[in-house]
């Protein structure tokens, strides 16, 4: 009976956090198909519960796209890192007046790569234009001065966490203050956690940055569309009768009234072409 409660509980554990991913993706999803809507002045109408789901696949597209760009950009940042760690280890010096210095994470071959590939996207947003391009150096930027502070801090952290260990298993080596050490370690725990917070969440204050990848995310999702064939035809006859004759290449056509809508704002609604006939 007992195993059978501990599974319930993990069952009602697991269904709650869908729950809550799933309104979480909801609202996510919303802002950003909103801002997309407003980048091109136009807010859809006739929204239903069922776009809900489509909501979800916005998101999916763009944390795919947000997690591939970071990755990149941060790489980038990476490399860079070693210069930033010199400037920010002379700024604690100075302002701290701390010999403590701030440790760049290596710089390996794939490191080094994924930089490359980095540094591709930043040439790529310039042709998106400057505004871009400038939001783009300024996050590598960004990432090269945090990832130094985030790897100082876990090196911090494993090195005290190892000093805790070893006062566990050799009696003989002590800390100066045990409960001085838990502290610390939640401290630099913590600090970790903002650190990596900021990572993700800063770039996209980024207005440049977070608008190409808004773009992005609407062409992977298959919102917008680039390169679209658009036909314009001379309308031959209209609000007579229940269809409308359109003149193409091709002859006359005739299209039901419930699949056109002719007005200022849109041209056509929709256009099926099992619906069209030759015109007598």
């Amino acid at each position: 009976m007992e195993r059978i409660k501990n599974y319930n509980s993990i069952l009602d554990f697991i269904l709650k956090t869908l729950g809550a991913l799933f309104k979480v993706g909801l609202f996510v999803g919303g802002i950003l198909i909103f801002a997309y809507c407003l980048s091109i002045g136009r807010i859809p109408k006739g929204i239903t519960i069922g776009d809900g789901l489509f909501f979800l696949w916005v998101v999916f597209c763009f944390g795919i796209i947000y997690v591939m760009v970071l990755a990149m950009l941060g790489a980038a940042g990476a490399v860079l890192s070693p210069v930033t760690a010199k400037i920010l280890t002379c700024i604690n010096k100075k302002a701290n007046k701390s010999n403590k210095s701030i440790s760049a994470p290596k710089v390996t071959l794939p490191l080094g790569l994924m930089g490359l590939v980095g540094f591709g996207l930043v040439l790529l947003a310039y042709t998106i234009g400057n505004v871009a391009f400038f939001s783009f150096i300024a996050v590598v930027i960004m990432l090269s001065i945090f990832i130094p502070m985030y790897s100082s801090l876990s090196n911090e952290f494993i090195d005290l966490k190892k000093q805790a260990l070893s006062s566990i298993y050799q009696p003989s080596v002590e800390i100066d203050n045990e409960e001085s050490a838990k502290n610390r370690l939640d401290h630099i725990f913590r600090g970790k956690v903002l650190v990596l917070s900021m990572m993700i969440i800063m770039p996209l204050c980024l207005l440049g940055f977070s608008s190409v990848l808004l773009q992005a995310t609407m062409k992977m999702a298959g919102i917008k569309t680039e390169h679209a064939e658009i036909f314009v035809f001379t309308i031959l006859l209209r609000d007579i009768g229940n269809s409308v004759i359109i003149k193409c290449e091709s002859g006359n056509l005739s299209i039901p009234n419930k699949y056109i809508l002719i007005g200022d704002d849109v041209a056509n609604k929709s256009f099926k072409p099992t619906s069209l006939r030759a015109a007598a």
